[in-house]
């Protein structure tokens, strides 16, 4: 998908830059704070390729765990002018327990047998609390960017709700297109 959209924005123009991995970002922890180390060094790594951008506008679009990461890149990368997110939510704690995807569901069963947890808001909870990167935790950042955003209603992997809350965080009135498709 990511080169998909690569090859349309190549077609009009524009130099592309697909992130497809950084060091380390292969964690198999199953702590809280795994979420905090891997959007950390996430956001280091778009950190290092903006700086060695040297084009007068920055663009990122991400989809799923890349609409999440834009999200997050929104408010804190200040050499972003406009940012695109498809299927992305907040806060990225509930997306994680809440996710219908597979490695997330065997996340969370590990973790309630591990550390007891009693329940999924438990792990919200706890996610929480070693989680800095909430979009919502980052300031207004993103009120100087342009903003897009893509919102997926039948999406179980980034549940409706934490898509619409990102939207609403962002208070983004008009859906221009929303998809039917499940991921």
């Amino acid at each position: 998908i990511d080169k998909s959209y690569a090859s349309q924005f190549c077609e009009k123009g524009y130099q592309v830059i697909i992130l497809e991995e950084w060091t380390k970002d292969q964690e198999t922890e199953i702590e809280f704070d795994i979420h905090q180390r891997f959007y950390s060094k996430a956001q280091r790594a778009l950190s290092l390729v903006l700086n060695k951008t040297k084009t007068n506008f920055n663009g990122l679009i991400g989809t799923s765990v890349g609409g999440l990461h834009a999200s997050v890149a929104a408010s804190s990368q200040n050499r972003l002018d406009a940012v695109f997110v498809i299927t992305g939510g907040t806060p990225i704690a509930e997306v994680v327990v809440y996710s219908n995807q597979d490695a997330m569901k065997n996340l969370n069963v590990a973790r309630k047998e591990k550390f007891q947890t009693t329940s999924d808001a438990d792990q919200v909870n706890r996610i929480s609390q070693a989680f800095s990167l909430e979009p919502y935790k980052l300031g207004d950042g993103f009120k100087t960017k342009d903003l897009g955003l893509s919102i997926a209603e039948k999406d179980t992997v980034v549940p409706i709700v934490q898509q619409n809350q990102l939207r609403n965080f962002w208070k983004k009135k008009k859906n221009r297109q929303k998809m039917d498709q499940k991921f």
